[in-house]
C-alpha cells in the first residue's frame, strides 16, 4: 500500500496497510445521544432553567455541516459535526479517502488482490457520504500497462499502470489524475494525465505519456500548469495554448523518486507559481528560485533564497493559501541551529520567526496568517504561529505527542490522527480551543479528510 508523508492541502500530496481491528465499538447508526463540541467560554442553561426568547432577528447563521471522513481497520468511518463515527464502506481493504469538493461525496482507494507479477495494485472508487451510490470508477483493467520485469522476477509479465496523483476537478464533476507504472521499485512515472467524467463514466487520456506530470488547475479549471522533471509548462484546459515557461536541470533527492515541482494558484486564478529547488538541494548553501507563472508571456522570476525546499516545494506547502507568504527552513547564525523564516509570497521582508535545532514547516493554516510548524527536534511536536505573536502548541503534548495527517476544515478547526505505534487517535479540534477525541485506531497512514 502507498506509504504517505505528512501532509494538508496539500497539496493535495501529503500522503500514503493491512487490515487492523480498532479499540473502540463503532455504531452503525446515529444514536440520539450525540456529543457536543463546547466551545471554550460557552455556557449551556441547567435544565429547567428559565430562557428568554430569542429574537429571530439576532439569531446567527448555523455553520455548515463539518464532515469528517478516516480509515480505519479498511472500512471508511465518517463523523458528522463531532458526533458519533458511522461506518461508511465494508468488506474491503479502503484507504486515502478525498472528500469532493462540495463534500458530498468521497473518493477513495481499495487494495486488490497481488498482480499476476506479485506487485501491489488497487482500484479507485467513489461512494456518497451517506453511504449511497459506491461505485468503481478505475480498475487495473482500465490502463494499458507495459511489459517489464519487475525486480528479482524471472521473465517479463504484464505490469499494471496505476493513478499516481489523483485530485477531484475543482468545478465540474470529475477526476483527474496521472499514472505510474508498478514496477516494485521506483516510481516509474509516467507523465501523463487522465480524466475520469464522474456524470458520464467516461475515461479520457488529456496528455499523453510524457506530455503531463504534477498538475494543478486554476480554480475556474480554464487553465492548468504540468510540471515534469525539467520543465513546467501551462496550457488552456482544452489541450490549446501550451507554453513551456521554465525548464531546470534535473534536481538529486538521493532517493527513488524523481522531483517535480508543484504549482500552485493564487485564489483569483490570475497566476501561478513555482519554486524550483537548486540541483543538489542537500548541500550547503542549497538555494530555491521563486517563479511567477503568468496567464500571458514569460514566466518572473521573484527570487533565489538561501534554505530547505525540497519537500515543500515538491507537495505545495510553502505559499499560503492566498500566496501573499511563504515559510521556510534555513540555517541559523547560530551554529548547529535552524531558522524558521517568514517572507512575503515573492521572497522579501523575511523575518525569523522561530530558532531550534531542527524544525520545519507543516502547513499554513487556511487564513493564510497562521502556519503550524514542529521544533525540538520532535516532528510530532507541532506549534501554530503568526507574525509577531509567540507560538503555542497546537494540541496540549498532555493530550498528544505526535500529529500525523493534519488537515482544515477552515480557519480555526482541524483534525489529525495523534498518538504513538498501533495507539492512536482520530482528534477534531480547534486552534486555541478543545480537541475531542472522536475515534481510536492503530494505523495513522492510511487516510484522513474533512470538509465544511
Amino acid at each position: 500500500m502507498i506509504r504517505n508523508h505528512r501532509t494538508i492541502a496539500v497539496s493535495v500530496t501529503m500522503l500514503l496497510l493491512a487490515v487492523l481491528a480498532c479499540d473502540l465499538p463503532i455504531p452503525t447508526s446515529e444514536p440520539d445521544d450525540t456529543p457536543t463540541l463546547y466551545v471554550a467560554g460557552t455556557d449551556t442553561p441547567e435544565p429547567g432553567a428559565d430562557t428568554a426568547t430569542p429574537d429571530p432577528s439576532a439569531t446567527p447563521t448555523p455553520q455548515p455541516l463539518l464532515r469528517l471522513v478516516y480509515t480505519k481497520s479498511g472500512s471508511l468511518y465518517v463523523s458528522e459535526n463531532g458526533g458519533p463515527p458511522v461506518m461508511l464502506t465494508s468488506g474491503g481493504n479502503d484507504y486515502d479517502p478525498m472528500l469532493s469538493p462540495d463534500g458530498t461525496e468521497v473518493l477513495f482507494k481499495r487494495e486488490l488482490p497481488l498482480s499476476l507479477a506479485g506487485l501491489y495494485r488497487f482500484e479507485l472508487r467513489v461512494i456518497g457520504v451517506d453511504g449511497s451510490n459506491e461505485r468503481v470508477i478505475l480498475s487495473p483493467a482500465d490502463l494499458p500497462g507495459e511489459m517489464g520485469t519487475p525486480m528479482d522476477a524471472p521473465a517479463p509479465v504484464l505490469l499494471d499502470q496505476q493513478p499516481h496523483q489523483v485530485a477531484w476537478m475543482p468545478q465540474s464533476h470529475g477526476i483527474a489524475f496521472t499514472s505510474r507504472i508498478e514496477a516494485g521499485m521506483g516510481q516509474n512515472h509516467q507523465d501523463d494525465l487522465w480524466l475520469f467524467d464522474l456524470d458520464t463514466d467516461t475515461l479520457t487520456e488529456f496528455l499523453p505519456h510524457g506530455d503531463g506530470g504534477t498538475f494543478a488547475y486554476s480554480p475556474d479549471e480554464t487553465r492548468l500548469v504540468v510540471s515534469s522533471v525539467h520543465t513546467v509548462t501551462m496550457l488552456n484546459a482544452d489541450g490549446t495554448n501550451r507554453r513551456n515557461l521554465v525548464t531546470f536541470g534535473y534536481i538529486n533527492t538521493a532517493s527513488e523518486y524523481s522531483f517535480r515541482p508543484w504549482p500552485v494558484w493564487a485564489p483569483d486564478g490570475s497566476y501561478a507559481l513555482v519554486a524550483i529547488p537548486s540541483t543538489e538541494p542537500f548541500a550547503p548553501g542549497a538555494t530555491a528560485e521563486l517563479w511567477q507563472l503568468p496567464l500571458t508571456g514569460s514566466a518572473v522570476s521573484l527570487a533565489t533564497l538561501t534554505g530547505q525546499f525540497l519537500f515543500s516545494a515538491r507537495d505545495g506547502r510553502l505559499w499560503s493559501p492566498d500566496t501573499l507568504h511563504i515559510a521556510y527552513a534555513a540555517s541559523s547564525s547560530t551554529p548547529g541551529d535552524e531558522d524558521l523564516i517568514v517572507a512575503d509570497g515573492g521572497g522579501g521582508s523575511p523575518t525569523v520567526y522561530a530558532t531550534s535545532p531542527n524544525l520545519d514547516l507543516v502547513t499554513w493554516v487556511p487564513d493564510s496568517s497562521h502556519f503550524v510548524f514542529w521544533q525540538n527536534n520532535n516532528p510530532g511536536e507541532d506549534y501554530v504561529g503568526q507574525v509577531g505573536v509567540a507560538p503555542h502548541l497546537l494540541i496540549p503534548l498532555a493530550v498528544a505527542d505526535r500529529i500525523h495527517r493534519l488537515v482544515w476544515a477552515d480557519d480555526v478547526t482541524f483534525a489529525g490522527i495523534t498518538g504513538s505505534v498501533n495507539n492512536w487517535t482520530v482528534q477534531l479540534g480547534e486552534i486555541g480551543g478543545p480537541v475531542v477525541a472522536i475515534d481510536t485506531c492503530p494505523d495513522p497512514q492510511v487516510g484522513l479528510t474533512i470538509h465544511r
